[in-house]
């Protein structure tokens, strides 16, 4: 059986959301219309995030994302033949306190990918909410 292994991918939390994004979408962005919504606690729950950090993820989700560029950024990961599972983790995206990483997992059969929000607490990072983005 071949190992797990651990990727770090080139693009940045966000890239993709940014990547995706007409200039339509930006523009209803800057207004308060945010796709990247719903955001739950971690934990086996899944239970919505209160409302008050569901605002400050919007807010620093649009800030990040209004300031990367339009089109594909980043390329897809491909796991080595020396693999039979993987996880990649993207670099951090960062506004403020708060920072987002894309995670994904893969295996030969299935995977899936999700949106992480991490805040920072004056002394180290905690992982305060999750947004499912794909499911394979």
């Amino acid at each position: 059986m071949s190992p797990s292994c651990i990727v770090h991918s080139g693009a940045r939390g966000l890239s993709r959301w940014a990547g995706r994004m007409t200039v339509s979408q930006r523009l209803m962005m800057t207004f308060g219309f945010h796709r990247l919504s719903r955001w739950e606690k971690p934990g086996a729950e899944r239970a919505p995030v209160e409302p008050a950090l569901e605002a400050e993820l919007r807010r620093a989700s649009t800030h990040i994302i209004l300031d990367m560029p339009t089109g594909r950024i980043g390329h897809a990961t491909r796991l080595s033949g020396k693999c039979s599972t993987g996880y990649v983790l993207s670099a951090p995206s960062y506004a403020g306190s708060v920072a987002f990483l894309d995670r994904a997992y893969l295996c030969d059969w299935c995977g899936n990918g999700a949106m992480l929000a991490m805040k920072y607490d004056g002394r180290e990072w905690q992982l305060v909410a999750i947004h499912g983005s794909w499911v394979q």
